[in-house]
């Protein structure tokens, strides 16, 4: 009689524990109004370059609407839509988790590539959306890269090849290992021969180069203002917005800004900031192949 009881008390405790733990996926969790999502594209540093699209950029909110605790997943290969259809879709490389308490909210970072590169690039604090996951070819590759943790625009270049059919021939990276590792898995999914797919290999790691600038800022502020920063062409059509505009205290303004073959065609340009109280401050910049 006494196991009998202790055999039905584990059932009733396990049976408790389950109704108040859910454990559902992002895209589920939001259609049924168990969470309230957050999404913009920014830095997790004061110090990190906004210039590169790739990298921890996707700022991801949770916020938990039940009085239950819930499991949400953030799938591997899962792609979030900008509100501003200019710019790129944003596709995350890495599994997320969060364990979020009743009424609770808590913020990730994470690794998220550009799958439209015909699109522009996102600004600081840009606004995104849930939307889903990608096609089978892309969720393959994002755990691929999730797996061989090779989070750098090597990746971002082989994920150009499946959503924008880029040649595979743009596959490169410091590592002759990961150049070899990326095209080799790309190029299956393409359909390429393996024998191909080796020589190709050997061929761009001999020829690519990461071309990268650096450039150092410093500005004295004689008065508090509002500043802002944007990359132009000889143009001087923007290119993009590497600082959104915020307000600066009295003293001297000095960031590093990285810019990279990677996110900018070769050409000349120039690195502008602008103040509501000074003139503009230019530095020209070129980036070769």
């Amino acid at each position: 009689m006494q196991k009998t009881k202790a055999i039905c008390l584990t059932t009733c405790l396990a049976s408790l524990l389950v109704s108040s733990l859910w454990a559902v996926n992002l895209k589920d969790a939001i259609k049924q109004k168990l969470v309230k999502a957050s999404v913009k594209w920014a830095s997790n540093s004061d110090e990190q370059s906004n210039s590169e699209r790739y990298g921890k950029h996707i700022n991801l909110e949770l916020k938990n609407l039940t009085n239950k605790s819930i499991d949400v997943d953030v799938p591997c290969g899962f792609v979030f839509y900008p509100n501003d259809s200019t710019k790129q879709n944003m596709i995350i490389t890495e599994q997320l988790a969060y364990n979020l308490k009743p009424k609770e909210a808590i913020t990730k970072y994470a690794f998220a590539y550009c799958c439209e590169s015909h699109d522009g690039g996102p600004s600081e604090n840009e606004v995104y959306k849930p939307g889903k996951m990608a096609k089978e070819a892309l969720v393959k590759l994002a755990n691929f890269i999730h797996e061989k943790k090779y989070q750098n625009y090597g990746a971002q270049r082989a994920i150009w090849c499946l959503s924008n059919n880029n040649p595979i021939e743009e596959i490169y990276a410091d590592s002759a290992q990961e150049v070899r590792d990326l095209i080799n898995f790309t190029g299956n999914l393409k359909g390429y021969t393996a024998s191909h797919l080796d020589s190709l290999a050997t061929k761009i790691i001999k020829k690519h180069k990461k071309v990268e600038t650096t450039l150092h800022c410093s500005i004295p502020f004689e008065q508090n203002t509002y500043m802002w920063a944007m990359v132009e062409d000889v143009n001087n059509v923007n290119f993009k917005t590497v600082i959104t505009k915020r307000p600066i205290e009295k003293g001297v303004f000095e960031r590093n800004f990285s810019f990279s073959s990677i996110d900018y065609p070769s050409g000349d340009y120039v690195l502008r900031v602008y103040s509501t109280t000074q003139p503009v401050v230019e530095i020209p910049f070129t980036l070769e192949k």
